[in-house]
């Protein structure tokens, strides 16, 4: 899945060049403010997708941290137990 965000990086920033000059191309020199607003709503659109993406991602991690610290936890009740119930 972080490969997936790390491809979303490249498409932004390929994307965000091809905006730029496509801009260039339409309004010119002249349009650098309107061609600043587009950049910016478009940056902020991708912005928005990689966070999203990376709260999606980071879920299931956490939540598998947790089942493996349960499970060690439950691993050394275990075995405290059984080294309780040896004699002496």
């Amino acid at each position: 899945m972080f490969q997936f965000i790390q491809v979303i990086f490249i498409i932004r920033g390929l994307f965000m060049a091809g905006l730029t000059v496509y801009l260039f191309k339409k309004y010119g020199i002249d349009g650098y403010g309107d061609m600043l607003i587009y950049k910016q709503i478009a940056g902020t659109i991708f912005s928005l997708f990689i966070l999203g993406m990376y709260f999606y991602t980071n879920v299931p991690i956490r939540k598998y941290i947790a089942e493996q610290q349960n499970q060690l936890q439950d691993n050394n009740n275990l075995a405290t137990q059984q080294s309780n119930a040896l004699p002496k």
